[in-house]
């Protein structure tokens, strides 16, 4: 319930707030152009909204929310390959979560 409930609440409550800072950027995000340079993230989150639903259905859910919160690593990375952005803000909260998923494996075994 939790994954995909989250989804539709964050959408809900943002779209408002997205329209209002920027009306005409807001509107170009539907163009056709736009849609196709979003339609790939968007389904990569829906992937991992799904995967992150079973494995609320088969884990621990603290597990679960300490392995999901690392797509940020995934974010860090494909930010500066595809986007050329300054990796060095994100050196210690990727220490951080890489430590985390480590503690956590250890602690299974």
């Amino acid at each position: 319930f939790y994954p995909g409930f989250f989804q539709i609440i964050w959408a809900i409550l943002f779209t408002p707030i997205a329209f209002l800072a920027d009306r005409k950027g807001f509107r170009e995000l539907f163009s056709a152009r736009r849609i196709k340079q979003l339609l790939p993230a968007g389904i990569l989150d829906a992937v991992s909204v799904y995967a992150q639903f079973w494995g609320f259905v088969l884990a621990l859910p603290a597990y679960v929310s300490a392995v999901g919160n690392s797509q940020i690593l995934f974010s860090s990375f494909l930010g500066w390959y595809l986007f050329k952005e300054k990796i060095e803000k994100h050196v210690l909260p990727t220490i951080a979560i890489v430590a985390g998923i480590i503690m956590i494996t250890i602690a299974q075994g």
